[in-house]
């Protein structure tokens, strides 16, 4: 799915790049070393398929940082509040990105799959989206651990149903934005 929004979204006019091409594990310390090589980037994307022990459990789920997950320091405390200014002007790009990738996913997937469960977007720390400097965000396209799901996850019908939702989430976050796109890069 990943070679799919890439290949879409340059005939869109995007720049792609792609911390990897094929089907090989690539660490994640390795994907993040990836990314700073490549910068200036613009947004960064996560992609994957979520796995739970709870077999029941399904939908389509989006993850980026927010200011609230990390100490924000205080008046007495002015260089961690000057550093984290940036760095939260980065989160709320991210989950500005975040609600467009969901909205639009999901939009997309209920076209074959009307009973999709909107997992909405929910702010985590993770080691991928802590590693870059740049607005991000980490989607799960579904559960393969639940048996409907991962039949739906293996069409490539349904696939192209949440490419299609993929890139239309990255032209809505720019849309919304009025910022002209450089360079997305997909993990």
């Amino acid at each position: 799915m990943g070679l799919a929004v890439a290949n879409r979204l340059r005939k869109q006019g995007f720049k792609v790049l792609l911390t990897r091409s094929s089907d090989k594990t690539v660490s994640i310390e390795q994907r993040i070393q990836s990314i700073v090589r490549k910068q200036p980037v613009d947004l960064f994307l996560s992609l994957h398929a979520n796995s739970t022990g709870n077999k029941n459990v399904s939908g389509i789920e989006t993850f980026c940082l927010h200011p609230s997950l990390f100490y924000q320091g205080t008046k007495n405390d002015k260089i961690v509040s000057i550093l984290h200014k940036n760095r939260n002007y980065l989160y709320k790009l991210g989950i500005t990105f975040a609600d467009c990738l969901q909205k639009n996913i999901v939009q997309f997937a209920k076209k074959m799959n009307p009973s999709i469960v909107d997992r909405g977007v929910k702010y985590s720390v993770t080691r991928m989206l802590l590693g870059v400097n740049m607005p991000g965000a980490l989607l799960e396209v579904g559960f393969i651990s639940n048996k409907n799901e991962a039949k739906l996850l293996a069409k490539s019908d349904y696939q192209a149903f949440l490419v299609k939702g993929i890139c239309k989430g990255v032209c809505s976050y720019f849309k919304e934005l009025k910022k002209k796109y450089n360079i997305f890069l997909i993990i």
